[in-house]
């Protein structure tokens, strides 16, 4: 966030510290925000990670017979739906 006091104290005969501190603390709270944003963002991205790895190792435990279609099916759904809405989360920007 770009803000400038070049003009904010006409005829008060120097800088306003009062209004530069307003800005700095704007500032402060604009970076606070998109550093714990970046955080939300991180931290979507591992559980989208981990939810795949968790479909592939289902897979695998289908092929090799350790768990019936229905399980499969069933959890597959879950899956998908969680991962589809975290990767529209992420996409979207919504974090």
């Amino acid at each position: 966030m770009a803000v400038s006091l070049r003009h904010a104290d006409r005829g008060c005969g120097g800088p306003s510290t009062i209004a530069q501190t307003i800005v700095d603390s704007l500032q402060s709270d604009s970076a606070r925000a998109e550093a714990e944003r970046q955080k939300r963002i991180v931290a979507t991205q591992q559980r989208i990670a981990a939810l795949c790895g968790r479909m592939d190792q289902m897979y695998e435990d289908k092929l090799d017979g350790k768990i019936d279609d229905e399980f499969w099916t069933r959890k597959m759904n879950e899956f998908k739906s969680c991962f589809f809405a975290l990767s529209k989360i992420t996409s979207n920007g919504f974090l």
